[in-house]
């Protein structure tokens, strides 16, 4: 299965949700933005996979991960294949953040 990406103009719509709604604009870059909408639509892929999907470095992918794993919005899970990799998906509380950014982007 391919993985599924965003059209700009719609992450642009999100990163202004991010910054004018939820106050976050200052604290969260729109790449790592961009990373945590692929986990939300590719869940269970290890950061070398969001890494080529996004076209980011390894590095971005890794701290934009790390910062939302501390948030408590993602969890690193070893890979049933590679206990080497690790694969990134929502929390409870990701799925909650990511439905309350869709949820205010749709009443624009």
């Amino acid at each position: 299965m391919s993985p599924v990406t965003f059209p700009r103009a719609e992450l642009a719509t999100a990163y202004s949700f991010l910054r004018e709604v939820m106050g976050l604009g200052s604290l969260i870059p729109i790449p790592w933005c961009v990373v945590l909408f692929h986990v939300a639509a590719n869940p269970g892929k290890t950061q070398v996979e969001i890494s080529h999907a996004t076209e980011f470095t390894t590095t971005l992918v890794s701290r934009a991960v790390d910062y939302f794993r501390k948030m408590g919005l993602v969890s690193q899970e070893p890979s049933a294949e590679d206990r080497r990799l690790k694969c990134i998906r929502l929390t409870a509380k990701g799925e909650r953040f990511i439905q309350g950014m869709l949820k205010a982007l749709t009443k624009e």
